[in-house]
């Protein structure tokens, strides 16, 4: 069931459970861009989302040049084996090329190809005596040389718009000269976390207290992805203050994440006091475990994530749901799709909800790749993860589980690291 909360009337509406596979379009339809860009400087750029396709301004290489440390030889000279050939002058890195080629030229990595220079002979390969050297077989025609474009063309694209930035792609942008580039604004964060248990960590903590971690953890996760986190509170399950606290973030930022108060429980308030403030809240039935009832509302302007309270279901949230948000807000490419693999465990379940899981990635003597499920099960597990290199899936329509069962798995690197 969805629930349609507008203008302080809830409506229920019938409608299908969303597949995991589905979640991504769903939200892209319902989330609108943010819009805007800025300039930022290449070493500001890691992580940031290109705000547009970048063509090279220039080829690479920028010219011919010597790919190793050698002895540039003329055409002459290719095939003038056990037959002593005169050094000219020497060229480095940094050299103008100087006039051309009849014999040889001592030359060094990165060195401007000169004028009638055909091959570069690997220095290892001759034999040199006082001011000469000799081949001991035929060079090949254009050997060791890199020829300008070979890598790009002036034209070609390097960046696709979407793309998040990484050091590959600012090593690249600085090779082709330029010194900043166009990225879409970051969206900003705010985070309230519900709930009469939850304290600060860092505080002193009541017997009946626990220390809120779900506040970090999406922190930590968003600002890994490129946004801003603003702010960050943490409400009691009391109608009034949860409603104030929602009013003073709404608006302020482009994305507000909730955490808690999403059991349809007496103590869960977030849908009134949203929609008390004119905004929406859709329960996202999602066939999977844990986290079947992330929520996505809207109040002014403000995309709402709504998470459960259980820790690894609100981390399982942030990236089935969160991620999706952000392709909708910034237009980054989504991450690719889940990696295939093969099961190192056995499970009895029943088929109808995918299902994720803390996996650690092994390798059979076959080369597949195996993946093994970690701890006991549970959305309050945390410890599991530490041990964990990937987010194990099962897909909705699979039964029990046996060793070498096809399964799929999303790296920590692509989400966390």
């Amino acid at each position: 069931m969805l629930l349609d909360h507008t203008a302080g009337s809830v409506r229920a509406v019938r409608q299908p459970l969303l597949d995991v596979a589905a979640v991504s379009s769903f939200i892209c339809a319902q989330v609108p861009r943010m819009g805007g860009r800025e300039i930022v400087s290449l070493a500001r750029a890691r992580g940031r989302v290109a705000a547009a396709d970048i063509a090279a301004p220039m080829a690479l290489p920028l010219f011919d040049h010597a790919a190793v440390d050698g002895y540039g030889l003329g055409a002459a000279s290719l095939s003038a084996v056990a037959t002593p050939i005169p050094v000219d002058r020497p060229i480095r890195a940094g050299d103008p090329p100087g006039g051309p080629v009849l014999g040889c030229v001592r030359i060094l990595t990165g060195a401007p190809v000169p004028p009638g220079m055909s091959a570069v002979v690997m220095q290892e390969h001759v034999e040199r005596s006082g001011g000469a050297i000799s081949l001991s077989q035929p060079v090949r025609p254009g050997a060791n040389i890199r020829r300008v474009g070979e890598d790009l063309a002036s034209g070609d694209v390097v960046v696709r718009a979407g793309q998040v930035l990484d050091v590959r792609h600012v090593a690249l942008l600085a090779a082709l000269g330029l010194d900043e580039v166009a990225v879409a604004r970051r969206p900003s964060v705010a985070i309230v976390a519900l709930g009469n248990e939850i304290i600060e960590p860092g505080r002193p903590r009541a017997d009946n207290q626990i220390y809120d971690l779900n506040s970090s953890m999406a922190a930590a996760f968003f600002e890994r992805h490129g946004c801003e986190v603003r702010t960050i509170a943490r409400v009691p399950d009391d109608p009034g203050r949860i409603e104030k606290a929602l009013a003073a973030v709404a608006g302020t930022t482009n994305l507000l994440i909730t955490s808690g108060g999403m059991a349809d429980g007496d103590e869960d308030h977030t849908r009134t006091a949203l929609t008390t403030l004119g905004g929406t809240w859709r329960t996202l039935g999602i066939k999977m475990k844990p986290g079947k009832p992330a929520a996505l509302g809207e109040v002014s302007g403000t995309t709402v994530l709504g998470l459960p309270g259980n820790p690894f279901a609100a981390l399982v949230g942030l990236v089935v749901v969160g991620l999706p948000i952000l392709e909708a807000l910034d237009g980054r490419n989504p991450l690719p799709p889940m990696v295939p693999a093969r099961s190192a465990f056995e499970l009895d379940r029943l088929p109808g909800r995918a299902e994720f899981f803390p996996a650690c990635r092994l390798t059979a003597a076959s080369g597949l790749t195996m993946i093994d499920r970690l701890g006991k099960g549970g959305s309050a597990r945390l410890s599991p993860l530490i041990e964990a290199d990937a987010l194990g899936y099962i897909e909705t329509s699979t039964g029990d589980i046996r060793r070498g069962s096809r399964l799929g798995y999303v790296p920590f690197e692509n989400l966390f690291h």
